[in-house]
C-alpha cells in the first residue's frame, strides 16, 4: 500500500533524518521503498510503499517510537494513496 506521511517535529531537519535512519533497518522488513522530502525546518513529506501495514503500524506504536516523538514533538498525519492511472 501506498502512503503519504507528513510529519511535523520540533528538532532540526536533518536530525528528524537521522532519527529515521536509526529505524531504516526495520522498515526494510515492511517497507519496499521510500522518500522523505523536506518542506521546511520542521516538516517533512514521507513516501513509501508498505508492504505489511501491521508490521508498519506496530513499529509506529511501539514503545522506542513513542519515545522519541515525546523527544521531538513527533506528529505524524498518514494518508493511503491509489494510483489513477
Amino acid at each position: 500500500m501506498n502512503i503519504c506521511v507528513i510529519t511535523t517535529f520540533d528538532c532540526s531537519f536533518e536530525e528528524f533524518k537521522a532519527m529515521v535512519g536509526e529505524f531504516e533497518k526495520e522498515m526494510q522488513k515492511f517497507v519496499s521503498e521510500w522518500e522523505i522530502a523536506k518542506i521546511n525546518d520542521h516538516k517533512a513529506v514521507g513516501l513509501m510503499n508498505v508492504t505489511d501495514m501491521g508490521m508498519f503500524t506496530a513499529m509506529m506504536s511501539s514503545p522506542e517510537a513513542a519515545e522519541v516523538d515525546a523527544k521531538y514533538n513527533i506528529v505524524d498525519t498518514i494518508y493511503s494513496m491509489d494510483k489513477i492511472s
